[in-house]
Parts: structure tokens; sequence; C-alpha cells
């Protein structure tokens, strides 16, 4: 149960950073034509103080040795594959090889990590 809550902590915290990127990108100003760019910033705000508090949650009920590693490595690389995918973003060879480790690392731990 406990990685189920890590997986949809760490997909909102890298939703909400995506929206925020979005939002900054994109804002010039107060002005009319702005507000689908302050909706996606205040979304993005939302989905991150969203995270946090399941954060807080699952670090009550969970090793951390267990939780930070699952939780900082979906969400870097749902954000890196999100920025790729919806902003053009460019990652170096080295990136995406770093990225696949990451993912193998993520595996590893949650298939032999201890979650209480």
């Amino acid at each position: 149960m406990q990685w189920i809550l890590i997986v949809v902590q760490a997909v909102i915290s890298g939703a909400g950073v995506l929206l925020l990127r979005y939002a900054s990108q994109r804002f010039s100003g107060l002005g009319t034509t702005q507000i689908q760019t302050l909706l996606a910033g205040g979304l993005g705000a939302l989905m991150y103080g969203i995270s946090f508090l399941l954060w807080v949650y699952i670090l009550s009920k969970t090793p951390a040795t267990y939780a930070f590693p699952l939780t900082i490595g979906i969400s870097l690389a749902v954000t890196s594959l999100g920025a790729v995918a919806l902003f053009g973003e460019q990652m170096s060879g080295l990136q995406w090889f770093g990225l696949v480790l990451l993912i193998i690392a993520v595996v590893l731990i949650g298939a032999f990590g201890k979650a209480s």
C-alpha cells in the first residue's frame, strides 16, 4: 500500500513542477490573456502542496530510507520525461543513461527495500 502512495505523491509532485514550468514560461504580466497561465500556475502550486501533505503522511508511516529514494527517483523521472515530451527539452546521451540507472535504482529499492 505504501508504494502506491509513494508513486501517487511522486507523480503529483512531478506534474506540479511541469505545470509551474509551463506557467513560468508564459507569464508576462497580469492581463485577461494570462488566465490560462495563472490557472496552470495555481494548479501546479496546488499539486505541489498536495504532494507535500502526502509526503508528510508517507514519512509518518514509511522509513525514510525506503520512501525518500523512491519518491525522489520517480519525481525526477516524471519531471525529466515530461519536460522532454511537453516542452521539447533535450537530454544528452549521458542524461538518458543516468535516467535509466535511476529507474533501475527505483525498481531495485522498490522490490528489495523494506517498506515498514
